[in-house]
């Protein structure tokens, strides 16, 4: 198998960058969202069992 060469000019190492924290960016954003949504189930767990018990 040939071994291929990539060259990155100045300006698409800093675009490659960019994509890189953006990417970052949206990871924790879409983190963020998945444990609020984990917390609301958790919260709708406790309500039902509260419900349950009383």
């Amino acid at each position: 198998m040939k071994k291929k060469m990539i060259t990155i000019d100045a300006k698409g190492l800093e675009q490659l960058s960019q994509l890189l924290h953006d990417t970052t960016t949206l990871a924790e954003q879409l983190q963020k969202k998945i444990d609020e949504i984990s917390n609301l189930e958790l919260e709708i767990a406790i309500q039902k069992t509260k419900n349950q018990v009383s």
